[in-house]
Order: C-alpha cells, then structure tokens, then sequence
C-alpha cells in the first residue's frame, strides 16, 4: 500500500491535516466523499477548528434605509476585507435577493451578526401575528427556523443569539417577554435540543435599555445604555440579568452621539462622537469597567480625502458637525500584520485607518449614488463559520 493510500485510509491523519485548512475549503471538501463530510461535520471536530483558528473578521453586511422612508425593508451591502476580492463599487445586495426562504412572510431582515451567525426575522406588513426568526449561516446559505416560544399574545419580544464556537458548536436564542412594563419573562432556545424553555423571570423595566439589539460577547448579551449610560448583561450561565457599570462619558453626554456597539474578535467596544473625535471605549473581560481604547480625530479624514469632502459639503459650512455626517464608522477589526483597524465609509469609498502608524487606506470604492443617498444604521461583522444551524 503507498503512503498516500496510508494516509487516505487513516481518518485521524485526515483530520489532523484538515484542522489545519480554513473554513472556505472545508466547506468545500465536505463533496468530497460521505466520509470526509462524516469527519468536517462533527460537532469535536467543528469544536477543534475553532479553538484553533484565529478569529478573524473577513467582512462587514451594512444595513441602510432610505433617508425618508424607514417603513421600507433595508438594503444590505457586503463589504469585504479580502483583497483579492473582487467587489462591485455599485453591488448593493436588495432586500429581494436577500431571500433564503422563499416561504418567508414577507421581508428577511438581520437581527444580529454573532461569530459567524446571524439572526434573521420576516414578517407580514398585513399580519403582525405572522413572524418567523431564523439562524442563518451565510458561508453554507443554510438556515434553521426557530420554533414559536409560547408566550402572551400581548407580549413585547426581543430575541439575541449566542454562539461561541470556542465552547460549543451549538448555539443559544435568548427571548426577553414583557408582558407589563417591568416584568420580564426569559425563554432559552437550544440548538442541541432543538427546544425552548423557561428561565427565571426578572423584574426589568422594557424601557431601560435598548433591547431589540444584542451583542452578545464573553458568556453574556449585553444591551445598549439609555440616556444615563445604564446598560445590561444576560449572563448565559447563571441566566441572571445584571447591571453593567456606566462608562466614563462625559457630563453633558448624549445618547444620539452614540455611533456603534459592537463585539469584534472578541472584544466589546462602542463608539461615540465625542466632538471633534470618535472616541472608542472598550470593556475590561470581567465586565468590571469601561475604558478609552482609542482616540480618533475626524479632521484627518479632511487631510486624507479633501476630494471626497469638498465636493460633498451640502454648504461652505467647514464645521465638524457638517463633516460628522459624512463618516459613518463600520467596525474596529485586528488585521494579521496591520493592528488595529477603524473601517469608516466616507462619500465615495470605504476606507481603513491604522492606529499604529496613523495611516489610511481605501478598501473599497463605493458608488457615488449610493454614498451620498445612503447612512449606514447597523453593520454587521462576519466572519467564517464551520458550524451548522
């Protein structure tokens, strides 16, 4: 028997050797034979793939609506920091095409992005009754529909994922029910059981935090701060809701300066305008405090790109307010070889600007149509996936 025979026939061997390959060729491979597709498959080897893998953020999906008509489902854009990518400067992906269920009531809109996951809706615009939340894995174009949690007709409900692939292959749906205005009913849906059931209920004001948009970060969602800075943490372990202490803002703070929170290779960060500056806060891994991480002064961007900022002011106004508006920040990111990474979309292109040598770079050109019609509202960080929903 040769070597390659040997090895063909050794499922340890293969294993070993595909551990070592990224997600986009395993998923590939899993064609390859019903063994091979045996060995990818399996939860202690998905497990093992993604304690070993550094995780990397490899493109953004931004939502925007038309300035005037919220009403209207978003339309999605797929930004990708691959360079060797080659990317349509006009390739808006519509609502239309963003579609995996042709069964879907109407619209599928992104919840939530979570380590290579997301979290979808769709509803009926003539049935509010008549909605359906799904996991969805863009890597595969698969999706699983989360059965309907058994709560009061009357209910207010928010749903957020958890998924770390570090710890599980399975992956956790949270729905917080307020029936009333201060008490909460919690159900967990299970991957692995393919179930709801009950949590322990809290006393928790719906009006407190942000709750329609979790991030879900180091074993807990957390959910935006209200106008004093108050934010929450739904500890997946103890199944507890905690308070999560203010962040450092300042005085005079308001909440409509508040520009991205987000999770990003495994910190939680958010940033807020902060005139003239986009100043990044980060949470300590205990939850025990905010911190300032970064500084970044959007007059650069002036310097980088007068171009692109002269002919897009809407008056000869130069002030900072005017030029804010032009910048929507995408994500912070950690790129091999080039540190941390403030990804910012500006008229006419996105771009990336380096902390550890206060550089830019363009990502990507974006039409002029749409750069100057469009605001980013939410973006969403992707990253590959080998699990399976």
């Amino acid at each position: 028997m040769s070597s390659a025979e040997v090895i063909g026939s050794n499922d340890d061997i293969i294993m070993e050797i595909l551990l070592h390959l990224p997600v986009k060729s395993l998923i590939r491979f899993k064609l390859v034979s019903k063994n091979w597709l045996s060995l990818i498959s399996d939860p202690n080897f998905v497990l093992r793939h993604s304690r070993q893998s550094h995780k990397t953020v490899s493109a953004f999906i931004l939502a925007c609506f038309l300035p005037r008509s919220f009403k209207c489902p978003p339309m999605y854009m797929h930004v990708s920091l691959d360079e060797n990518q080659k990317q349509n400067s006009n390739s808006f992906q519509s609502q239309a095409n963003f579609h995996f269920d042709p069964s879907a009531p109407g619209a599928i809109i992104i919840s939530q992005s979570c380590n290579g996951l997301l979290l979808c809706y769709s509803f009926s615009r003539y049935n509010s009754t008549a909605c359906v939340y799904y996991v969805f894995h863009p890597a595969t174009n698969e999706f699983s529909i989360l059965p309907e949690t058994v709560c009061n007709k009357n209910s207010i409900n928010y749903f957020s994922l958890a998924y770390d692939p570090t710890i599980s292959p399975f992956y956790q749906v949270v729905c917080l029910q307020f029936s009333t205005i201060s008490s909460c009913k919690i159900q967990i849906y299970s991957s692995k059981t393919e179930t709801w059931r009950d949590a322990k209920n809290q006393e928790l004001d719906y009006l407190s935090a942000n709750f329609q948009h979790g991030v879900y970060w180091n074993g807990g969602i957390h959910w935006l701060f209200t106008s004093d800075g108050t934010s929450f943490r739904f500890d997946i372990e103890k199944e507890t809701i905690l308070q999560v202490p203010r962040p450092p803002l300042p005085e005079n703070w308001n909440p409509h300066n508040l520009r991205h929170f987000m999770e990003s290779q495994g910190h939680l960060f958010f940033i807020d305008f902060e005139s003239p500056e986009y100043v990044i806060y980060e949470m300590e891994k205990d939850c025990s405090k905010w911190f300032v991480k970064y500084r970044f002064d959007i007059n650069l961007i002036v310097t980088a790109f007068p171009d692109e900022i002269d002919k897009n002011r809407e008056n000869s106004s130069n002030s900072v307010v005017e030029l804010e508006k032009m910048i929507s920040p995408v994500s912070l990111v950690e790129v091999e070889n080039e540190g941390p990474l403030l990804v910012m979309s500006i008229p006419g292109r996105f771009i990336s600007y380096r902390f550890k040598d206060n550089t830019f770079k363009t990502i990507r050109e974006a039409g002029f149509y749409f750069s100057r019609r469009f605001k980013w509202y939410h973006t969403f960080n992707y990253m590959e996936t080998l699990s399976y929903v």
